[in-house]
């Protein structure tokens, strides 16, 4: 290959995106570090495709471009491998390069798995496309200075601004990220434990100056009023929390930014103060990690939180008028029917104020603090096909949970997707859904107090909640 044009077309194949569209699951514009990388290619006159193959005619598909980068998370979705077949075989010689968790943690596996040739790189995207950056702008003779580090973006050229809409803002929604990584160690959270292994720091927050002007940017050339942001945890933990937060509003009063915003943090994170001071500058939307609303189970989970914070959390969003989702897990390996039931009668309570997501089980990672802790005490059964043996499948120790939490299962998805079919049909927001979801935690609770539940329960209970959850206005 010519090595003036080595670096002509670069493409990206987000694997953990294309399989959240393929699974109908929610997503956003894309993440923002493919933006970044956009614009720092864009700068040396470097193309870069987003590619989709699913689907479409691969032949030939390889002369798209001569170098591809592809994202994976913790799942390989067999459409890949034959996809890459065609690369491998093409007429053309193209890098292939594989980045994220699973190459990283499973490196020698995947060498094996795809034996076309491929290149990985180990660590975290903000270092390794940070790394792939100066190559690129070696080879074209180019300095790559230190204000291009992520999340640097400088300013879009003109020339460029209709593309950059029509990739990275299609949905009105600017998706920003003032932060990687978390400087707590949750037992069960396989991000942060990735990020205090393979980042440069485990929790890196950058300058909200940088930030702030981003979204100033966004706002003037590309009328985007409303921003997610994609941080893990916004406003870290102790002292940063105040600081973090009058930084934000320092630089957003400066920039005279006018838009709408939205969070996420934990529940230790939430006071009066600090959420009335982000409002003022247009926070209007938080997540939080609940996870349980038990108190053995938060602290088998390594929460490093109480039921008290999340309740407080809860009334001091609610008070302030902030729309308030929080996320659960019901139930991990360990899990007990009595801590089933506790949580549940938390959930119920706190969804009379906030929309409650769920997942119904803990993913089980080989690699996290939660299986290098009570894997002893876990009962294995297999491992997640697609993943290289890092996701853990598992029966539960408990009695009552290894023979009916499947109904538990069962019931929580089947309404879960009766809920949102309503919600499509009739066209209503959160307060339907937080309403429904009370009916659908209601129904979990039954059945988790029922001794031994069998079909006939089973189905009297769901049709009981359906029929709520179809009357609900």
């Amino acid at each position: 290959m010519n090595r003036e044009l080595e670096y002509g077309v670069v493409g990206i194949l987000d694997v953990a995106r294309l399989e959240l569209q393929r699974r109908n699951l929610v997503t956003f514009d894309r993440n923002p570090i493919w933006r970044w990388l956009w614009n720092q290619l864009k700068r040396i006159d470097v193309e870069v495709r987003f590619v989709d193959w699913q689907g479409e005619n691969k032949e030939h598909m390889e002369d798209e471009f001569d170098t591809l980068i592809v994202y994976i998370d913790h799942y390989i979705p067999k459409w890949l491998k034959k996809d890459l077949e065609y690369i491998f075989a093409g007429r053309k010689k193209v890098e292939v390069y594989f980045c994220g968790y699973l190459p990283t943690i499973k490196e020698s596996e995947l060498q094996r798995e795809f034996s076309g040739g491929i290149n990985i790189w180990r660590g975290t995207l903000e270092r390794t496309l940070g790394d792939f950056c100066r190559k690129v702008y070696a080879s074209k003779g180019e300095v790559y200075e230190e204000c291009y580090e992520y999340p640097g973006e400088g300013v879009i050229c003109e020339t460029d601004r209709e593309e950059c809409r029509n990739m990275f803002f299609s949905g009105k929604v600017g998706i920003v990220q003032s932060s990687v990584g978390c400087p707590r160690r949750c037992l069960f959270c396989r991000y942060s434990e990735y990020y205090h292994t393979w980042g440069k720091e485990s929790y890196v927050q950058y300058p909200m100056q940088v930030i702030v002007a981003q979204m100033k940017e966004m706002v003037c050339r590309f009328d985007i009023h409303f921003f997610r942001f994609l941080d893990s945890n916004f406003l870290g933990v102790g002292r940063q929390i105040e600081q973090r937060m009058e930084e934000f509003v320092q630089q957003v009063n400066l920039q005279d930014l006018k838009a709408i915003f939205a969070i996420h943090c934990r529940s230790d994170a939430v006071s009066r103060a600090i959420i009335s001071k982000l409002k003022t500058v247009g926070l209007r939307y938080v997540t939080i990690g609940i996870e349980s609303m038990s108190e053995s189970q938060l602290k088998r989970l390594g929460k490093q939180e109480i039921t008290e914070t999340h309740r407080n959390a809860v009334k001091i969003l609610g008070e302030e008028g902030i729309h308030t989702q929080a996320y659960i897990i019901l139930a991990d390996p360990l899990v007990t029917r009595e801590e089933l039931i506790e949580s549940l009668e938390g959930i119920c309570e706190l969804c009379k104020s906030v929309q409650i997501v769920v997942n119904e089980k803990l993913v089980l990672y080989s690699d996290s603090l939660y299986y290098k802790k009570y894997g002893a005490e876990i009962d294995v059964k297999g491992t997640e096909s697609g993943t290289l043996e890092n996701v853990l499948q598992y029966d539960f120790v408990d009695g009552w949970c290894k023979k009916y939490f499947g109904y538990l299962e069962e019931i929580s998805i089947s309404l879960k997707e009766i809920i949102m079919a309503e919600a499509q049909r009739r066209k209503v927001g959160e307060a339907y859904l937080r309403r429904a979801t009370l009916h659908r935690m209601k129904a979990l609770l039954e059945l988790v107090k029922t001794d031994i539940p069998d079909e006939r329960r089973v189905s009297s209970i769901r049709q009981k909640a359906v029929r709520k959850i179809r009357d609900e206005r």
